[in-house]
């Protein structure tokens, strides 16, 4: 059983890492899904293969977001009160 500072440091780690998974999956769709950069003339996606390659890319980003809000051993309201030295 961890104490609630191990919970919040490693709560605060997993946030961080969350976020990265994030950011980068929203990198990767605002990179011509966003503006419709990616469209053609047509209103088509030119290069359907490198849009399928974004799309996964992100997904996967996404994907390991979940994994590690799954896996991770979040911190309760009594954690957050009970940390030593917090006011």
């Amino acid at each position: 059983m961890s104490t609630a500072s191990e919970r919040i440091a490693r709560a605060a780690e997993a946030t961080e890492q969350i976020q990265k998974h994030v950011a980068k999956a929203l990198g990767v769709l605002s990179n011509g899904f966003a503006d419709g950069r990616a469209l053609n003339s047509f209103g088509i996606y030119g290069e359907p293969p490198a849009r399928r390659l974004q799309l996964q890319s992100a997904i996967d980003a996404l994907n390991a977001a979940v994994m590690l809000m799954e896996v991770t051993e979040w911190p309760n309201a009594n954690d957050y009160d009970n940390v030593p030295g917090r006011e």
